[in-house]
C-alpha cells in the first residue's frame, strides 16, 4: 500500500479500535488492581464504540471513500508509513507469557505509547481526508484518544505514588 484511500484510512481505524479493544479487554482480565481494571474495561468499551463508528461511516461513504486521503505525496506517503507496522504490532508480537508478567505499571505505560501512535495516526487522518464525515469522525475519535491518553497518564501518576 503506497498511499491510503479513505476507505483503507477506515479500514486502518476499524484495525486499530479492534486490536485497540482486544488489549485492553486482556489486560482488565490480568489486572490485580480493581481501578485500573475498571480503566481498561472503559478503554476497551470506548474502542469497541469507535470500530462501530468507522464500520458504519465505510458502508455510508460507498464507492466515495476510495479517494486517495491527502493531496500531498510525501504526506500519503507519511500516512501510509504510520501503518506499515501497525501501532499494535509489538504487543501482537509480544509471547503471551511475557505480557503476562508485565507488572501493571508496564502495561498501563504500554497503554500509553499505543494512545499517543493512535492520537499521531488520527491527527493526520483528519488533517488529510477530503470527505466531511471522515473529516468528522477522525476528529472525534482523535480527541477521544486524546482523553484516553489523558487517563491512563493519570494512572500511571497514580501507580508510581503508590510505589513510593
Amino acid at each position: 500500500m503506497k498511499y491510503l484511500s479513505e476507505k483503507e484510512a477506515f479500514d486502518v481505524a476499524m484495525n486499530l479500535e479492534e486490536e485497540g479493544f482486544l488489549f485492553y479487554e486482556e489486560c482488565a482480565g490480568r489486572s490485580k488492581n480493581s481501578e485500573t481494571r475498571h480503566i481498561f474495561l472503559e478503554l476497551a468499551n470506548d474502542e469497541r464504540e469507535h470500530f462501530d463508528i468507522f464500520k458504519k461511516l465505510q458502508g455510508e461513504l460507498g464507492a466515495a471513500a476510495n479517494k486517495t486521503l491527502g493531496n500531498d505525496a510525501e504526506v500519503r506517503q507519511y500516512l501510509a508509513n504510520l501503518v506499515k507496522p501497525g501501532i499494535f504490532y509489538d504487543i501482537k508480537h509480544i509471547p503471551r507469557e511475557s505480557i503476562a508478567a508485565l507488572n501493571e505499571y508496564e502495561v498501563v505505560h504500554l497503554g500509553i505509547q499505543t494512545e499517543k501512535d493512535s492520537i499521531l495516526f488520527y491527527t493526520e487522518a483528519w488533517h488529510n481526508s477530503t470527505n466531511n464525515k471522515g473529516k468528522k469522525a477522525f476528529k472525534k475519535i482523535l480527541l477521544e484518544e486524546r482523553r484516553h491518553l489523558n487517563i491512563l497518564i493519570e494512572r500511571l501518576m497514580s501507580l508510581k505514588q503508590l510505589k513510593k
